[in-house]
């Protein structure tokens, strides 16, 4: 029986019969993007018969959508209600 973290894998795509040699991760600050009109995303309606759709961004091509996470922040919880610095 697979356990609940093999199941989050496979539902995310990990195939473990896939080389991953090939992919490299760099660990860095995250960067934060605003999903608005213009940004590049598949939206709904995706029509009948489409499916396992999957793309890639590139993030050099989204520098325009870039926010801060002070401005996340302020939207999410308000401006009074802050963390503290």
């Amino acid at each position: 029986m697979l356990n609940e973290w093999e199941l989050r894998l496979a539902d995310a795509g990990y195939d473990p019969l896939h080389d991953y040699s090939g992919w490299r991760w760099v660990a860095s600050d995250p960067l934060f993007h605003q999903v608005v009109s213009g940004f590049p995303r598949i939206t709904a309606p995706v029509p009948l018969g489409v499916s396992e759709i999957s793309y890639r961004l590139a993030l050099l091509d989204c520098e325009r959508f870039r926010v801060e996470w002070e401005s996340i922040l302020t939207g999410m919880i308000g401006e009074d209600r802050r963390e503290p610095a």
